[in-house]
């Protein structure tokens, strides 16, 4: 269905494996942007800035 008003697809999902199960089935390319405990790469920088603006404390 998500074919019909995308070209590509970048899917998080709590269930790991979750992308890859639907890239098999999709018609169009599925990023996986984190399944289960694979977090995506850029998560850690999110979490340390989020860190920064509400706890004040430094991210380096």
């Amino acid at each position: 269905m998500i074919s019909c008003y995308s070209d590509i697809c970048a899917m998080r999902h709590p269930k790991e494996g979750a992308a890859f199960v639907a890239a098999q089935k999709s018609e169009i390319p599925v990023i996986n942007a984190g399944d289960g405990g694979h977090q995506h790469p850029t998560q850690t920088l999110t979490d340390l800035m989020t860190v920064r603006s509400l706890k004040g404390v430094s991210a380096t």
